[in-house]
């Protein structure tokens, strides 16, 4: 692979990704679509430039949906992994580094008992 071919896979490989990942397990680029929140056609080039940036066709496109290809079927199996290694990795830091305490009350009684509990918590 050239270098602006390696390029233009890890520009927006992720959502590329997650649009051939659905794709193939919905079976479908409009259910795809639907659960992402775009359009059809977004979905479909978000495959066809995953399959142009890796040279090869990943998914076979018929008028019942779409089935991958054993290219496909070998990319989801090598990739799929690595996407949830990132994913938790991703949540760990999230989880790691941004605390959140949501506190409700009355604002009378927040005034008097929040100030005491926050003393308490440092």
């Amino acid at each position: 692979m050239n270098c602006a071919g390696s390029t233009n896979l890890y520009l927006n490989f992720f959502e590329r990704f997650e649009a051939f990942e659905l794709s193939v397990k919905l079976g479908s680029f409009s259910l795809a679509a639907q659960q992402l929140g775009t359009t059809t056609s977004q979905v479909s080039r978000r495959v066809k430039a995953l399959e142009e940036a890796l040279g090869t066709p990943l998914c076979l496109r018929h008028q019942n949906g779409i089935t991958p290809t054993d290219a496909g079927v070998r990319f989801l199996s090598t990739q799929t992994p690595l996407m949830r290694s990132f994913e938790e990795f991703e949540a760990s830091l999230t989880s790691e580094f941004i605390p959140t305490v949501v506190l409700e009350a009355p604002v009378t009684l927040g005034g008097i008992v929040f100030p005491r509990l926050l003393e308490n918590i440092n």
